[in-house]
């Protein structure tokens, strides 16, 4: 199926590769257009490179955000699309910020 955003989500998740997130505190920089839950709780990201939108997997470290940025939706703020770093800190936690 085509996402709002334009992005092909397959129905097996597995079919979606994970999001290239650096091990480093120097995170990579995204043009998040959407995220969301697949089928049992899956975080996904529709991101925008050039002309090619692409929807990927994220680890699962990133269900409460996801879920922080829906809540923000319902109630009317709209925080994406916007570009997002997404990050590894020391300690092996995963972090992702709208900048």
């Amino acid at each position: 199926m085509i996402n709002a955003r334009g992005g092909k989500v397959y129905h097996d998740i597995t079919k979606h590769s994970f999001l290239e997130i650096p091990d480093s505190m120097e995170g990579k920089v995204y043009e998040v257009l959407s995220v969301g839950l697949q089928k049992e709780g899956h975080p996904i990201v529709t991101v925008q490179v050039g002309d090619l939108v692409q929807v990927y997997r994220l680890p699962q470290d990133y269900v409460n955000w996801i879920n922080h940025l829906r809540e923000a939706s319902v109630m009317g703020i709209k925080m994406l699309p916007a570009k997002v770093e997404f990050g590894k800190r020391s300690d092996g936690s995963y972090y992702a910020e709208i900048l």
